[in-house]
């Protein structure tokens, strides 16, 4: 396309887009300023006739009333008056039949208006009471007519504003291009070398200031060729030196890919297409899918194949994911989601989405397995909400009683009771915030505190019988020997393991029944001997479920209620049998018992 062909087409899109902004925004501003006229005059006008109408609508003069919307319609230059009474009944109408014979639909402005005809309703009141309406309607044609002819002369006169500017656009190419030509000529001959070349410099304009130049230039390119010998030696050192950075620059690329492909989180990168450029090992391995099979797709498809491998009850974020990530910006943290993997069951993965707009990647997605961070906040929030349960019945009873002494109420004979019951209380308080400091003891110093020293495991038992105190009612624990062994442990943790499984014992079992608790040897999966302590009842037992699950944090066989605890007794159990390197295990039946033995290594 020639240059005067350029200019033309140019300055006419320039003109036309400015006339149509023109055209737009005056037809915009004439076509409002005229509705807003119309509005107010189809509002004054019910407003007068409510007015004017008012004693003659009480008083059911329809001579009156025939009169003033004769009056209205005369003057107002509207398309129909009509006066109702409170029932809605017509008192009294003129106009466009067809206008009076259609539904009435109030209008509250031009814009609102759906049938060409703006209708307009004024109360008739009288102190606040509704006694009849009036009803004005204005046809909106005439307004859209008015406007549609302006618009039709306003293209007319652009088109011919065009034709002008086109011509005179033609003009001015034509003197350009001629000047053009001879720059033309002389860039040829300087392309072919031929520094020596001058063009003739023809008046004072801007392009005799370009010729000028020209010909400067073609003197400097002179000059720099004879300098071009000398920057040889410049450039290969300087091709030198780009060879040692690219080879810095490879070694970078190899280390971030190594970094890319040996992070713990996935990653998929996009590029400027929108299209998965690049996965890393990590993505494919927690979602279990080949990278093959995904590279190429867009973001939607992608989508699509991560909610064929959620839970279904998980996956909507994903959704959220598509329509957010345009609205993610460079810098930013993204935007996150959270889906649950359909296998393996329980797999938390948290993705965020970020706009790269680095080289050729746009957009990078990042994976990362949030399992244990969300277990932890799930054992944390039924942490509180036990804790807080388990603390407040206590608490409820020793603040209830202990009120009640404060207040002198409590008779002398009853002092003794409200006494034992704020102790016994006391005793489950402390008892709650004993296991909660044990377990975080536990945790906290993994056993490094322990004062280990060899003794009888048989003598150990015998002692921590002796000093159990049994349930009122109940009897004591039946002891058996079978074959005593030498242990190295922590007297007062084991001595801790024994009375809690003994009194797990006595609290799920029958009064008329009775706890064994037993000392022996066994050959463990190893080989090796190991010494038992063995507690056995008759209770109430536990199913396979419940067995599985009574070493874990919080955890309550009984879900009743009513045996106070947080249910963490067998946790610090386990943790205490596992730290002296020893092992646990239950067998149980419902309705059968259950045994619990506890095997640990021996001296």
């Amino acid at each position: 396309m020639r240059f005067r062909t350029k200019t033309i087409i140019g300055i006419g899109l320039i003109e036309a887009t400015l006339l149509a902004l023109l055209i737009s925004s005056v037809m915009a501003v004439l076509a409002r300023s005229n509705e807003r006229e119309l509005e107010q005059r189809v509002r004054l006008a019910g407003e007068l006739l409510a007015g004017a109408s008012r004693e003659a609508v009480l008083a059911q003069d329809l001579a009156t009333l025939e009169g003033l919307v004769d009056a209205a319609i005369a003057s107002s230059h509207i398309d129909y008056v009509s006066i109702l009474d409170q029932d809605g009944r017509v008192l009294a109408q003129r106009g466009d039949g067809t206008l009076l014979a259609r539904p009435f639909h109030a209008d509250s402005s031009f814009s609102s208006v759906q049938d060409d005809v703006f209708d307009w309703a004024t109360p008739i009141q009288v102190k606040g009471v509704n006694y009849g309406q009036v009803r004005v309607g204005l046809s909106t044609l005439p307004l859209a007519a008015l406007v549609e002819s302006a618009r039709e002369w306003a293209g007319g006169i652009a088109l011919l504003e065009m034709a002008l500017v086109a011509l005179f656009s033609w003009m001015l190419g034509t003197y350009l291009t001629r000047q053009l030509v001879g720059l033309k000529d002389a860039s040829h001959h300087v392309a072919q070398g031929d520094f020596d070349y001058r063009i003739p410099v023809r008046g004072k304009d801007e392009l005799a200031e370009v010729t000028v130049a020209f010909n400067q230039m073609t003197a400097t390119l002179r000059h720099r060729n004879e300098q071009l010998a000398e920057e040889s030696a410049t450039r290969s050192e300087t091709a030198r030196q780009l060879e040692v950075t690219a080879s810095q620059l490879r070694q970078r690329g190899e280390q971030m890919a190594a970094i890319f492909a040996l992070s713990p989180d996935g990653f998929v990168s996009f590029d400027l297409q929108g299209r998965v450029g690049l996965v890393n090992r990590t993505f494919q391995t927690i979602l279990g899918v080949d990278g093959s099979t995904v590279l190429g797709l867009e973001l939607e498809e992608l989508v699509a194949v991560l909610r064929g491998k959620c839970v279904q009850a998980r996956s909507g974020c994903l959704e959220q994911l598509m329509h957010d990530e345009a609205a993610v910006g460079a810098g930013n943290r993204g935007v996150r989601c959270l889906i649950e993997l359909a296998q393996p069951t329980g797999r938390l993965l948290e993705i965020r989405v970020q706009r790269a707009l680095i080289g050729h990647v746009s957009m990078v997605l990042h994976f990362r397995d949030v399992t244990f961070e969300a277990e932890i906040d799930r054992l944390k929030s039924q942490f509180l909400m036990m804790a807080a349960h388990e603390l407040r019945t206590p608490l409820a009873s020793i603040y209830g009683y202990s009120e009640l002494l404060a207040s002198g109420r409590i008779m002398s004979q009853d002092l003794e009771e409200v006494a034992n019951v704020i102790h016994r209380q006391s005793g489950v308080l402390a008892s709650i915030i004993d296991e909660l400091l044990e377990l975080s003891r536990i945790d906290a110093y993994k056993g490094s505190l322990f004062e280990m020293r060899e003794v009888s495991l048989f003598e150990l038992v015998q002692a921590k019988v002796a000093g159990f105190l049994v349930p009122e009612g109940r009897a004591r624990p039946v002891l058996t020997l079978q074959d005593d062994s030498r242990v190295y442990v922590d007297v007062q943790r084991i001595g801790q393991v024994m009375e809690h499984l003994v009194d797990n014992a006595y609290r799920f079992s029958p009064g008329d029944t009775r706890v064994d608790v037993a000392v022996g040897q066994e050959r463990g999966s190893d080989g090796e001997m190991r010494a038992v302590l063995e507690i056995r009842d008759s209770g109430i037992g536990m199913d396979q479920e419940q067995q599985k699950r009574s070493f874990e944090r919080f955890y309550r066989a009984d879900s009743s209620g009513v045996m106070p605890g947080l249910g963490l007794g067998m946790t610090i159990v386990y943790e205490l049998v596992k730290l002296h390197g020893g092992r646990i295990a239950i067998v149980s039946s419902p309705g059968q018992g259950t045994s619990v033995s506890v095997s640990l290594p021996i001296v």
